[in-house]
């Protein structure tokens, strides 16, 4: 099983509706735990309006990368981004859509946008704390993430020649 058909299971989501072309990523929404809390503060006085937990919610910088297209993925690939990861994005950039309507009447939103509106992986930090994941320099003076297995690749992106 792959880590995003697990974290697809793990939040009860379903998998991508589409295959996302070019530079575009699909981004499942995961709800911040303020926006969980009933009060603005834990343990506060001030009860929250259900509308501002709904905004809170849908305004959430972090969530499951569960598509790429091949530009994406040949970019995310360099910051050793993966299908699955737990990426947090630029607030105000993504698009959403309803992908599905839930049997409780909630709608179930996605985030589409350029992988470069992806700012950082929890999954990468993770893997760098736990030092399976190692920031390098090579010989030019190139920063790359290497792993067991050695240098990961970077992505240059191409030159275009008129």
């Amino acid at each position: 099983m792959t880590l995003l058909d697990e974290r697809l299971k793990e939040h009860d989501l379903p998998p991508p509706p589409y295959e996302p072309f070019g530079e575009t990523v699909l981004v499942y929404p995961l709800p911040e735990d303020k926006a969980k809390r009933e009060t603005f503060i834990p343990g506060g006085v001030l009860v929250k309006a259900e509308s501002m937990k709904s905004r809170e919610e849908k305004e959430s910088p972090r969530g499951i990368l569960v598509g790429a297209g091949l530009r994406a993925m040949d970019y995310l690939r360099g910051y050793h981004i993966e299908l699955g990861h737990i990426v947090w994005i630029a607030r105000l950039s993504p698009w959403r859509h309803v992908v599905e309507v839930r049997s409780d009447g909630t709608p179930l939103d996605m985030f589409f946008m350029n992988a470069s509106d992806i700012k950082g992986s929890e999954d990468v930090a993770r893997m760098r704390r736990d030092g399976t994941l190692r920031l390098t320099v090579d010989a030019e003076g190139v920063h790359r993430f290497e792993n067991d297995s050695g240098a990961l690749p970077r992505f240059e992106p191409p030159t275009y020649n008129a």
